[in-house]
């Protein structure tokens, strides 16, 4: 859990389990919000790059917790 905007948390993940792309993780996510069965999550952002690798934020939306936004996930 860290600060990813001045007024906003949000989860970052640093590793997925072999075979899984972020692309995957992302549409699951957005296909769950989408169908109202995830609440809590602002946006998705993929900040993936070489310099630091495998980077996916998770922005949660005001008033809800992160942990258990997590605990959804």
């Amino acid at each position: 859990v860290e600060a990813v905007t001045a007024r906003r948390k949000g989860l970052v993940v640093t590793e997925l389990p072999f075979g899984v792309g972020p692309e995957k993780v992302i549409s699951k996510i957005k296909d769950l919000v989408g169908s109202k069965k995830l609440q809590g999550i602002a946006d998705v952002k993929d900040l993936t790059d070489r310099e630091h690798g495998l980077r996916l934020v998770i922005e949660i939306k005001n008033g809800f917790v992160p942990e258990a936004v997590l605990e959804q996930l």
